[in-house]
């Protein structure tokens, strides 16, 4: 018999595909079933399609404001449902990064993202789990 946690869902928004179809793709070869959207409207429909445990949301999406998808996001989906919020930006300075927790983002990723960085926040999703999530599968 095998043990085998459930894929978390995934959300990457980035105004810039290929950075995005990237980062979503690297999440599916970690095992998680990942999204890419590219513009605030079209990532909010997603967020309540998908229901995603962790968003990742670039800072600056073209003319719109990551904190202000981000925010968009959490207003959609219900109380119950938190996912974790990531902040990615090619900003690398204290400043940005404690405005961006401080306007409610949970964590904090610089461009370009070490793929150990992208481990690490999916330990996070990974701990704020609920423990029934795990299926025992038996082999064969």
């Amino acid at each position: 018999m095998t043990t085998k946690r459930a894929t978390p869902r995934v959300l990457v928004v980035d105004d810039d595909v290929d950075c995005a179809d990237s980062l979503a793709q690297l999440l599916q070869e970690l095992g998680c079933t990942a999204t890419a959207r590219h513009d605030a409207r079209s990532a909010i429909q997603a967020a309540m399609d998908v229901l995603p445990e962790l968003v990742i949301v670039d800072l600056a999406l073209g003319t719109e404001d990551g904190c202000a998808v981000m925010n968009g996001i959490r207003d959609v989906l219900a109380l119950r449902h938190r996912p974790v919020m990531v902040c990615l930006t090619g900003r690398a300075d204290g400043r940005t990064e404690g405005l961006c927790l401080q306007r409610g983002f949970d964590l904090f990723l610089t461009k370009p993202m070490c793929p150990d960085a992208l481990q690490e926040v999916l330990q996070v999703v990974h701990s704020r789990r609920p423990r029934a999530p795990v299926v025992q599968m038996r082999g064969g």
